[in-house]
């Protein structure tokens, strides 16, 4: 029963973390789709790759941020403090309440971002093996940042080709098309792994140095007053003389 209880945990914790690099995704795949409006292709197509690059750079330090709230989890669930104790909160110690879900795992970067990937792998699968235009279209709207950029590019070959009207609208739309979705999808998993664990590191570093100033503080502290103990018991001995 505990074992399904941590797994229904973990499964929670990782959709409410995944939901996230998902939305952002979606609303930046919109500003591509509205951009296809402009009537230069050439100018359209850079610009969409170009948000496809900002895309996962802003994925990088928002995994990054994860990986470092977990580095910090995992720091809470190390100490013997009663405090963060399982479902309680840690109080001054800044990371809410502790559960196991929540520590870092280089790992979880992964999974995050293969969980945001979910739907539109879906539909790239559907819609190159159907060939469905409802699907592509769906794609668009829902998970425009892993096509435009490909349908951008595709539209950029095809002019290059010399093809124009609808043989180019028909190269540039055709569910082939949607297959080289997966590079970008994979991008975006390997981007939300590498910033995860970057954050998850950093915090460990920073616990790390935290104790050693901690460890350096108990020493100064154990010498003065081993120095003030000395001290005392010499003015001791020499009030007995």
């Amino acid at each position: 029963m505990k074992v399904l209880k941590a797994l229904a945990w973990e499964i929670a914790e990782t959709l409410r973390r995944a939901v996230t690099p998902f939305f952002i995704s979606m609303m930046v795949g919109m500003v591509m789709l509205a951009l296809l409006g402009i009537e230069i292709p050439a100018f359209s197509g850079i610009v969409n790759v170009l948000l496809a690059a900002g895309d996962l750079v802003l994925m990088f330090f928002l995994l990054m941020g994860i990986g470092e709230f977990a580095g910090k989890m995992k720091a809470a669930g190390q100490l013997k403090d009663p405090g963060f104790a399982e479902g309680k909160s840690a109080g001054d110690k800044g990371v809410g309440k502790y559960r196991p879900c929540k520590e870092y795992r280089p790992y979880k970067g992964f999974v995050i971002g293969a969980v945001a990937c979910i739907i539109p792998a879906v539909l790239i699968v559907v819609g190159g093996v159907t060939g469905s235009s409802g699907v592509r279209f769906a794609m668009m709207i829902v998970c425009g940042w892993a096509y435009i950029p490909v349908y951008g590019i595709r539209n950029l070959t095809g002019i290059s080709q010399g093809l124009s009207g609808e043989a180019l609208n028909a190269y540039a739309a055709d569910a082939a098309g949607l297959w080289p979705g997966f590079i970008i999808l994979a991008l975006l998993i390997v981007v939300c792994g590498v910033a995860y664990i970057v954050g998850g590191r950093k915090e460990e570093m920073r616990q790390l140095q935290l104790q050693r100033q901690s460890e350096t503080m108990e020493k100064i502290e154990k010498f003065r007053s081993g120095k003030r103990s000395q001290e005392y018991a010499e003015r001791k001995g020499e009030k007995k003389q």
